[in-house]
C-alpha cells in the first residue's frame, strides 16, 4: 500500500514540474480554475484529510 502512496506522489509532482511556469496561469476559458489555483486545491484538500 505505501508503495503505491509513493508511486503516486512520484507521478504527480513530476506531472506538476513537467508544466512550464508560464502556463500555471493558464485557463481554458473564462470562470475557470487557473492550473494553480488547481494545484492549490490538491493541497489544501490533503492538509484537510491528514
Amino acid at each position: 500500500m505505501f508503495k503505491l502512496l509513493e508511486d503516486n506522489k512520484t507521478f504527480v509532482l513530476n506531472f506538476f514540474k513537467a508544466i512550464p511556469e508560464d502556463k500555471f496561469e493558464y485557463t481554458y476559458a473564462e470562470g475557470k480554475w487557473k492550473i494553480s489555483q488547481q494545484l492549490q486545491h490538491i493541497t489544501d484538500t490533503e492538509r484537510i484529510f491528514c
